[in-house]
């Protein structure tokens, strides 16, 4: 069960274009197993062709994080590094399909200006709602401290075509924070496969989230950050 939840909701929405969001936790560095969740839409209305990122994950404090090219240490998932092809539209279905000819999710992580991608091996379509379709949806991504010395595994979930046709409320956002074993997959989020990141600090305390595109903004109505223990 959880331990300590924090999270950002009303109706108020955090929006970024070509930034980056940073929040210390406040139980720090205190945790084996941590899962952070976001409720966002993208809003656009026209295919988004590489190079774009979005990046969730923690850092080693707040000062040098993700986006700084002193970056202490940063894990965490990118969904859309990969260059194979665009994020597709679908004005009619409301959502992107970011399949882009690839695995659309990666384990990232970052020393100063290295950023290391490793495929989670997912090679399926994964969707992101549009601002067009007036509802958020979830992306989720979960690390696991190793018995190894900076060694994480690390996680995400997205939506697959049947999840994303799902309106999920606040209850069920905090529902899939919560749900400590997902077997197969959850009602609003798909399990994508997990992979390791090694070398990486000791000490990982701050929240980052950060989308590589100036336009379309991405718009986050709810953030959490869930501690399992």
């Amino acid at each position: 069960m959880a331990n300590i939840v924090e999270n950002i909701s009303g109706n108020k929405a955090l929006e970024l274009g070509g930034e980056e969001f940073v929040r210390k936790l406040t139980f720090g560095n205190a945790w084996n197993r941590i899962r952070i969740g976001i409720m966002c839409v993208l809003n656009g209305s026209a295919n988004i062709a590489p190079p774009r990122r979005l990046v969730m994950g923690l850092c080693d404090g707040d000062q040098f994080t993700y986006l700084s090219s002193s970056c202490l240490s940063f894990v965490g998932i990118s969904w859309g590094p990969n260059p194979g092809g665009d994020w597709t539209y679908s004005g009619v279905n409301g959502y992107y399909g970011m399949y882009a000819g690839g695995s659309v999710s990666y384990v990232t992580s970052k020393i100063n200006t290295t950023i290391t991608d490793t495929t989670t091996g997912n090679n399926t379509s994964h969707y992101i709602k549009s601002g067009g379709s007036g509802t958020p949806h979830l992306l989720m991504v979960e690390l696991i401290r190793s018995a190894t010395p900076g060694t994480y595994s690390v996680r995400g979930y997205a939506p697959d075509s049947i999840d994303i046709a799902n309106i999920p409320q606040f209850f069920d956002f905090m529902q899939a924070m919560e749900y400590e074993a997902i077997p197969g997959g959850y009602t609003y989020c798909n399990v994508l496969n997990a992979a390791n990141a090694t070398g990486m600090s000791t000490n990982l305390d701050t929240l980052s989230i950060y989308w590589s595109l100036a336009s379309p903004t991405i718009e986050i109505t709810d953030v959490c950050v869930l501690r399992f223990y």
